[in-house]
């Protein structure tokens, strides 16, 4: 009877344990989460200014040029007219440094023709730099000068150099060196106000040196 009771006693645990068994959920091993990526940090802006590229300036100017010699103003005229273009490589619009300036110069009246055209080398100079396209400038220029003077009045023509005091007279064209100085300053964004003065040497007794004023626009 005891051997009976010690093994009722020993199936009633193994089935407990089952049952206890059961109960105990089992835990399957999760896989392991990666760690986030790393995420690179936006560039920020450079504070530095974005150097510019250096561009071609094309600048169109109407000019009026007064002769400076009492001889020129009287036997030829004393307000000519002139067209002119600049061509300079910058990082803006306002002229600085090297370029190249091309003018046409003339005055036509009854019987009178006289032309003045000079091909400059020109170096110009801001001078308050911190104001940049607002800033004026100044500048000098070395030329070649083409001039001419043709006088007529229905008699023959002569040079003047043969014949001072003819009054028909023709040079023909002739290539003088020149020196030019000017100064200018910015209207607005594109336009400029220039007043030069150009030093050309005298053709035939004329002295075709004189003074420009100009008003420009750049492209």
């Amino acid at each position: 009877m005891r051997a009976n009771w010690i093994s009722t006693a020993m199936a009633g645990l193994f089935v407990a344990g089952a049952a206890l068994a059961q109960e105990i959920p089992t835990e399957t091993p999760q896989p392991a989460t990666p760690p986030p990526a790393a995420v690179e940090a936006a560039p920020t802006p450079s504070s530095e200014p974005v150097p510019t590229r250096p561009r071609i300036m094309v600048t169109p100017s109407l000019s009026a040029y007064f002769p400076t010699s009492s001889k020129t103003r009287d036997e030829i005229g004393g307000t000519w007219v002139g067209l002119g273009i600049r061509l300079g490589v910058g990082e803006d619009r306002r002229p600085s440094g090297l370029g190249f300036r091309f003018d046409v110069i003339s005055h036509t009246s009854s019987g009178v023709r006289a032309y003045v055209v000079p091909l400059t080398v020109a170096y110009s100079r801001r001078l308050r730099p911190e104001l940049r396209n607002a800033s004026p400038y100044a500048g000098i220029g070395a030329s070649v000068v083409g001039v001419k003077v043709r006088i007529d009045d229905g008699s023959t023509l002569v040079k003047a150099s043969e014949a001072p005091e003819a009054s028909s007279v023709n040079t023909g064209w002739k290539l003088k060196p020149g020196v030019n100085v000017f100064a200018g300053y910015p209207l607005n964004a594109r336009t400029l106000l220039e007043a030069d003065y150009h030093f050309v040497s005298s053709v035939e007794g004329y002295n075709l040196s004189g003074a420009k004023l100009s008003l420009s626009y750049r492209l």
